[in-house]
This record gives structure tokens, C-alpha cells and sequence, in this order.
């Protein structure tokens, strides 16, 4: 589709076609999945240092997903939204995917104190300790009073980025629902409906929130798993999209020493290949 626009008028073959079709990929923005934060502010400076590095030695600028769960169980809840506002408002086309535990804090902010234990004991008060150490009520107020922009961060977050033919959520989707019919509910929360599902989905689903055990991004014929556990694995891991190439690439923070380097995801082809095999699927 890209050759084809850009040779219009031109010679085939010719170096002015050549010229043209670079001249439309290099203005294509590379995408950029981060998995689940969780707290840590030190591998989430390094994933966006190597990100905004890797878009400059490749000549193209970056859109960044955050494939949510930015807050909870790490120290610095409040650093890691720092960075996120930074990050959205530096990038253009950038998105903050919401995710079962940015939806419990920004519930907390609002006073919604439905499930709001749960939340505390899950990680709840590592946030608050990033902010105040205060009592919940206190903290609360501190946090409205102090960073009200974080308040607005969470707020304008998503539940589903739908770029045809990827799809980035939290937790995943409910295979027996279209698209456009999904609950926030499974968006956020989903597990085995959407991880034992074997066949193709409408779209390739780029998602967190299921901490993949082998340390690496797991990919089967539907879905890439983004999920490392790095708050205690110390292995944030991104996802680089670079759609008009059909590449993908997979890096990761090297335990906590904090250097990124590339790694290899774990094919896990459940009878029907993976979606690495072939990536005509990306278009381009």
C-alpha cells in the first residue's frame, strides 16, 4: 500500500519511487508497548531513555503504549506518573491504556471505596507512601491538593487502543464478544477465557497484566504477551512496531542493572503456529 501511493508518478524501479517510499516511511511514527510497570520509576527511565534513543538512531519519531498497571507494589508510584505525563505530553499519538490497578487508584482518588482494601493490600500503600506516608484519608487529600494532574492522567487513560490490525488492552478480551462490545470489566481483569483461547481474533492482541513465568514476552498465534513481572523480576520489557517494515522486536531492562537489551520472546505455537512465523498480517 505504501509503495503503491508512493510510486504514483514515478518511474517503477526508479530511484525518485525509491526515494519516495523511504521518504513515507521514515515520516511513519515507530510504536513502542511498554508492559507492566508497577512502581518502578528506575526501569521505566530506562525503557524511555532507550526508546527515545532507538527512534533517533532510526530516524523516526515514537509513539509510545503504555499497556497500563503504572501505579502499585514498586516505590515510586508517584515518579512512574511523572514520567507518564512527560512522556504523553513530549510524544504525540502516545497512549496510557488503563489497568486494574490505575483503575483501583484512580477510584481511590475519587472516593469509591469499592474494593478499596483490596487495592491498599495489593500494592495501595507503596503509592501512597510515594507521595506522603500518610493515612488514606490524609493521603488522599495530599495527592488532590498536590499533583492534581495525576488525577487527570489517570482519568483520560483508555481501555482499548484499537489500531487495526493490533489491538492494545490491560488484561485482554473476551473472545466471545466483538470488539466494540468488550467490558471495561474484562478489559481490565480478564485471564484464562482470554489466555486459553486458541484460534485466531479479530485482531493480534498486544496486552499486560498476566505475568509471563519464563522472564520473556510470550507470543502464540493471537496474542503478545507484554508482562514480565518487572517489579520484582527487574525485566520491564517494550514491544518496537515498526509496521511499515513488518519488524517487531522485543527489549527489556536487564534485571536491575537497568540496561536495556534485546530479547528473544518465547514462541509458544499451540498447534496454529505464532504470530512471529509470518508478518504479512502487519500490512505496511
Amino acid at each position: 500500500m505504501i509503495a503503491e501511493f508512493a510510486m504514483r508518478g514515478a518511474v517503477p524501479g526508479s530511484r525518485i519511487g525509491q526515494i519516495s517510499v523511504m521518504s513515507i516511511v521514515m515520516s511513519m511514527p515507530l510504536t513502542y508497548a511498554i508492559g507492566d510497570v508497577h512502581g518502578r520509576s528506575d526501569l521505566l527511565t530506562a525503557i524511555i531513555d532507550f526508546v527515545e534513543r532507538d527512534a533517533v538512531r532510526r530516524g523516526r519519531l515514537p509513539r509510545i503504549v503504555f499497556l497500563g498497571d503504572i501505579v502499585d507494589r514498586g516505590r515510586d508510584s508517584k515518579g512512574c506518573l511523572n514520567i507518564l505525563g512527560r512522556v504523553l505530553s513530549d510524544h504525540p499519538g502516545s497512549t496510557f491504556v488503563r489497568g486494574n490497578h490505575d483503575d483501583w487508584f484512580l477510584r481511590f482518588l475519587e472516593d469509591d471505596r469499592r474494593d478499596l482494601y483490596s487495592w491498599f493490600h495489593d500494592g495501595g500503600r507503596q503509592t501512597l507512601d510515594s507521595y506522603c506516608g500518610l493515612d488514606m484519608d490524609p493521603a488522599r487529600q495530599f495527592i488532590l491538593k498536590h499533583h492534581p494532574d495525576h488525577l487527570h492522567l489517570l482519568r483520560q487513560s483508555i481501555f482499548i487502543f484499537d489500531e487495526d490490525p493490533i489491538l492494545f488492552v490491560h488484561a485482554g478480551i473476551r473472545p466471545s464478544a466483538p470488539i466494540a462490545k468488550q467490558a471495561p470489566k474484562d478489559l481490565l481483569w480478564i485471564r484464562e477465557p482470554f489466555l486459553d483461547h486458541h484460534g485466531s481474533l479479530d485482531r493480534v492482541v498486544v496486552h499486560g497484566h498476566a505475568v509471563m513465568e519464563e522472564g520473556r514476552p510470550v507470543v502464540t498465534e493471537n496474542r503478545i504477551s507484554m508482562d514480565t513481572g518487572g517489579c520484582s523480576s527487574g525485566r520491564l520489557s517494550v514491544l518496537v512496531i515498526d509496521q511499515p517494515k513488518r519488524e517487531l522486536s522485543f527489549w527489556q531492562t536487564d534485571g536491575d542493572r537497568r540496561s536495556v537489551v534485546e530479547v528473544k520472546a518465547e514462541r509458544r505455537d499451540r498447534g496454529q503456529g505464532t504470530v512471529l512465523d509470518d508478518l504479512s498480517w502487519l500490512g505496511g
